[in-house]
């Protein structure tokens, strides 16, 4: 079975998989998309990308019959998560409560996101979206009268608050 990467740019992405049975046949796919040449029970990317992040897997066929590998999480360099739109209540993360309708960074190391009409949540590789929804909590301040970011006065509902906890 293919097993999860994470590496740097320029790295060799090395997934592979070992059947049992008479003349297997291989076809690897990266985000439910056929890749081409890619006919080996061991797929390689040398000088890999961010372009070659994403989920592999393998489906391997013989006369007997077929099967889908499990889904292998490839995640190459330092995703960043990029924002734009309204930011009435500094939902896009940034800040500031100033919209924009290009692109800005607001985090690094993002390993998942997600976002609706008045929120964004990411969370990143060393747990900081904890620590920045405490912030905005918080009125934007880990410690009394220490405002790092400017954050809102709301309450939290019980699920929020046990998350935080």
């Amino acid at each position: 079975m293919p097993t999860n990467q994470v590496l740097a740019l320029g790295g060799t992405v090395s997934l592979s998989v070992t059947v049992s049975g008479a003349a297997p046949v291989y076809q690897w796919f990266k985000d439910n998309r056929l890749l081409l040449a890619a006919t080996n029970n061991t797929l390689t990317v040398t000088n890999a990308g961010v372009t070659n992040s994403g989920t592999f897997y393998v489906v391997v066929t013989n006369l007997n019959g077929m099967v889908i590998s499990q889904p292998a999480s490839v995640m190459v360099g330092n995703s960043s998560l990029l924002v734009w739109g309204n930011n009435n209540n500094g939902e896009l993360g940034n800040g500031t409560t100033g919209g924009t309708n290009l692109p800005i960074m607001v985090a690094s190391n993002v390993v998942a996101g997600a976002a609706g009409a008045q929120h964004s949540l990411m969370v990143t590789s060393d747990g900081k979206v904890a620590q920045t929804a405490r912030m905005f909590a918080n009125h934007g301040q880990l410690k009394k009268h220490d405002h790092q970011i400017e954050g809102r006065n709301s309450r939290l509902d019980g699920l929020q608050a046990a998350v935080l906890r």
